[in-house]
């Protein structure tokens, strides 16, 4: 290559590099929501997130467990708790049949990953694993959705101080909030 042609080279790619930043994937709006299996039969859902603001946000949910169970990640804007949720004749599930709007983040196999992407208006939600038995030993976790144009805490701040639920905590049974 000749001198010339070389120094074309370097300048183009030198202009372009101000357009790199744009090309990256904003992270800042992917929430990983991980399914694992604790010791004792206790179990957790865990978001990177526990706020965030409206609109387009892309969930990658990932079952973790190391026990050979399938799990799933479902979710649902509401207030109440998982004890409030109707629940199926034999108490083991959260009766999807009686919920409204119900969304579908993923059924996994152990190691498997989905990924979804939504919009989503501000309000409280609540997703759980609905396999029989897991929402009650804690596989459950709050997503609080803000007006955009609300500033919200950063992601690190927000994971020191957010709180530690497991199912040992009585009525609250409940899972990890934080990474």
């Amino acid at each position: 290559m000749s001198k010339p042609t070389l120094f074309m080279l370097l300048a183009a790619l030198s202009m372009m590099l101000p357009a790199i930043p744009a090309l990256a994937k904003d992270t800042s709006r992917v929430i990983s929501v991980e399914t694992q299996d604790l010791s004792g039969g206790h179990m957790a859902l865990k978001a990177s997130h526990q706020e965030i603001s409206a609109g387009e946000v892309t969930f990658v949910a990932k079952n973790l467990t190391d026990k050979g169970r399938d799990h799933e990640v479902l979710m649902i804007k509401t207030d109440l708790e998982p004890k409030d949720l109707p629940v199926t004749i034999d108490g083991m599930s959260i009766d999807e049949k009686k919920l409204e709007g119900i969304i579908e983040l993923g059924d996994m196999k152990p190691g498997e990953s989905k990924e979804t992407k939504m919009v989503l208006e501000p309000g409280s939600y609540l997703m759980f694993c609905n396999m029989p038995g897991h929402t009650g030993s804690g596989m459950w976790s709050r997503l609080n959705v803000a007006d955009a144009s609300v500033s919200l805490n950063s992601t690190a701040e927000q994971a020191v101080s957010a709180p530690v639920r497991t199912s040992r905590d009585g009525d609250h049974a409940g899972a990890t909030d934080v990474d």
